[in-house]
């Protein structure tokens, strides 16, 4: 599993790329973004495949971090610069990142991402932390 973690995020990006989504971006329907980050640290240019749900015209991802105690190296960078751009299939998005801070909202989302996707109930006991979600709001 440790290697599948390692191996997986690149290939998912480059195939993502080269076929707009095509392989990489869904199963049945679309299901995975990629988010285009600016690392706070090294100011270089970061692309992270993630699973996502929409909320309106705004897109909802997950820190999760495939449920490990520490939070995605991506989460970091959103915070110290929250507007960014994503991948949707073939269409190219700015979107401003917040954190979901109202608990209803937050139940909401997440209840509907452990129905899309069951790996996420178990994420919180796993990384004995609070999943963070983040909302993607469209930019003009």
């Amino acid at each position: 599993m440790f290697l599948f973690k390692k191996i997986w995020p690149g290939l998912n990006v480059f195939l993502y790329k080269l076929t707009n989504g095509k392989i990489g971006g869904y199963l049945h329907e679309p299901i995975i973004l990629l988010l285009f980050t600016k690392g706070r640290k090294t100011g270089k240019e970061r692309t992270t495949p993630l699973r996502f749900l929409k909320h309106g015209n705004d897109f909802v991802v997950a820190g999760s971090n495939w449920g490990q105690e520490n939070l995605p190296a991506w989460y970091f960078n959103l915070k110290a610069n929250p507007n960014v751009a994503i991948q949707d299939m073939d269409q190219h998005f700015k979107v401003k990142a917040e954190e979901v801070a109202d608990e209803a909202l937050y139940n909401e989302l997440y209840t509907r991402l452990i129905a899309a996707d069951a790996r996420f109930a178990d994420y919180p006991k796993t990384a004995k932390r609070k999943i963070p979600l983040i909302l993607l709001h469209l930019q003009a």
